[in-house]
């Protein structure tokens, strides 16, 4: 909604519909947990079960009053931004105070970080309750004061985008533009999106790896007859690796590599991705050769237009 002052930026009503949803499985699951350990008197995991669904119980609550009285997460006016604008504790930011902005990524979701002038005359005003649940920001060197990506409905992130840098006026010349940083962003990770000989190059690299991981295990398992499938493996893991990367796992990579902070679970779970298709590539690399197939026909056609 627009008026002559004001800019309004709502969050996704549909994004607020599958957390509720989530949230309600685990008030089930959470109860369910609770009463089936009750009944067989092992009250801690009864009390476990309890807190589950209490806990999720009270963050479908805010969720569902969320959507019930809709409140704008962004105002922008032309003297200044609000953050959180439903909070009672919100804290605008004058633009003059605004120095630029800077993209990070933490845990595959992305912020806006608003660099100022004098964070301190800010902090100030937080709550004390507010400034200690920023202590983990202040450890990753990351700005307390940010916007969340995915608290913007996505028809809005342009216009967010073009309104953040026409609005900022103070912006210092030596950083770029939000605008810039987006489209560097986007280009990046276009850039990751290659099947060419550099990649077939690194994915035999990591198929020599696998299989030789792979030959240690069966060989101190005492397994019989393995050679012959870690050579079909190694030689079809490639084209398997193909349709992974172009379906997920050149994005999953790409976020990954812009990760400000990572946990070290998330290169487990790739790792244990790779180990599953290296092993199933037997089935799997037929579909990426098709891939192949099919990308090169279509550049030779549009080649010869």
């Amino acid at each position: 909604m627009e008026n002559t002052q004001k800019l309004y930026f709502y969050s996704s009503k549909v994004k607020n519909v599958l957390l509720l949803i989530v949230g309600l499985v685990f008030i089930a699951f959470g109860v369910l947990v609770c009463g089936a350990a009750f009944n067989e008197r092992d009250f801690l995991i009864s009390g476990v079960g309890a807190f589950i669904a209490l806990f999720f119980g009270l963050l479908t609550f805010g969720i569902l009053k969320k959507m019930l009285s809709p409140k704008p997460y962004l105002i922008l006016t032309e003297e200044e931004l609000i953050i959180n604008a439903s909070s009672k504790k919100a804290i605008p930011i004058k633009w003059d105070d605004i120095e630029g902005y800077n993209i990070q990524n933490v845990h595959f979701s992305k912020f806006i970080e608003i660099m100022l002038h004098d964070e301190e005359k800010y902090r100030a005003r937080m709550s004390n309750t507010t400034r200690k649940l920023n202590k983990l920001n202040d450890v990753m060197n990351f700005s307390p004061f940010a916007i969340a990506w995915v608290q913007v409905k996505r028809k809005d992130r342009d216009k967010l985008v073009n309104e953040l840098d026409r609005l900022n006026r103070c912006a210092s010349e030596f950083n770029d533009q939000l605008y810039v940083q987006m489209n560097v962003d986007d280009k990046g990770q276009k850039s990751y999106r290659q099947v060419n000989g550099k990649y077939m190059l690194k994915s035999y690299g990591l198929s020599l790896i696998l299989t030789g991981v792979s030959f240690l295990f069966f060989y101190w398992a005492n397994a019989d007859d393995y050679i012959p499938f870690l050579f079909v493996s190694f030689i079809m893991y490639p084209f398997a690796k193909i349709i992974y990367d172009v379906l997920l796992g050149f994005k999953f990579d790409y976020k990954m590599a812009k990760q400000s902070f990572i946990s070290v679970y998330f290169y487990q779970l790739r790792f244990a991705i790779h180990v599953l298709i290296y092993y199933l590539s037997f089935y799997i690399a037929p579909l990426g050769i098709f891939y192949i197939i099919l990308r090169t026909t279509y550049r030779l056609i549009k080649k010869g237009n």
